[in-house]
């Protein structure tokens, strides 16, 4: 799944056919099942639709509370103390997808996500420390006054990514907590409007108050500055001659 090349013909016409039938209300797994079987989709590109395509009024009050990583280093918005509640686990999964050559693609909710959707998998441990020093190197970079990083204590990832996260954030020198708690999710809906949640978690971004950041695709444009497929865009572009 190349951003260069786009989606295939019949997953962009897919595309259309969901979302038009996402906009009036039916359901999303039969929707999937219907324009999936029509134009013979892969898992990939059924994924793909079903965590991408948001309907618009949806997509479009969280695309207006998405702060860009200037307004995060500033502050927020005007007057705005700034503490950055990180989604740890939607984080890091989402930077693993892409080191694992899993599709990443910006949804129609403007967050950036992948097709996998597999997060009980085992990540190599490797791999697990790139992306927690991606995602402690991204904190460095914006300097938030203070941050909290949330891991859900259900999630098993067979290592003790607290403690990997502690380790790097000390050698980087950053202060920052690190909190396992059962409570994560509705930990984040609860954060203040004055913080800013790090997530790209439909649920927490439909029902926190907070503003939200987009840390999983600033920690890959800052390592790799890579083009990632945007599926605003997808369905506008004309087939090749």
């Amino acid at each position: 799944m190349s951003a260069a090349a786009g989606l295939r013909s019949e997953a962009r016409a897919a595309l259309g056919d969901y979302r038009f039938l996402v906009e009036r209300g039916y359901p999303d797994r039969p929707s999937i099942d219907l324009v999936g079987n029509r134009y013979r989709l892969t898992r990939e590109e059924r994924n793909l639709l079903f965590r991408g395509v948001v309907a618009e009024k949806h997509a479009a009050t969280r695309c207006a509370r998405l702060l860009t990583a200037r307004q995060v280093r500033e502050g927020g918005r005007p007057g705005q103390r700034l503490s950055l509640c990180v989604d740890g686990y939607n984080v890091l999964y989402t930077i693993l997808a892409y080191l694992r050559g899993i599709g990443v693609f910006i949804c129609t909710d403007c967050v950036l996500r992948d097709v996998s959707a597999a997060h009980g998998r085992r990540p190599p441990v490797s791999k697990l420390r790139r992306a927690v020093g991606m995602l402690c190197d991204a904190l460095g970079a914006l300097q938030p006054q203070e941050a909290i990083v949330l891991l859900d204590a259900q999630v098993r990832l067979y290592y003790d990514s607290a403690e990997l996260l502690r380790e790097a954030l000390a050698g980087r020198g950053l202060p920052a907590e690190i909190r396992v708690t059962a409570q994560a999710d509705a930990e984040l809906m609860r954060a203040p409007a004055s913080a800013v949640v790090a997530t790209s978690d439909s649920v927490i971004l439909d029902r926190t108050t907070a503003e939200v950041f987009d840390l999983a695709r600033f920690a890959l444009e800052r390592e790799f500055s890579p083009a990632f497929i945007d599926l605003r865009r997808e369905e506008m572009r004309p087939e090749c001659s």
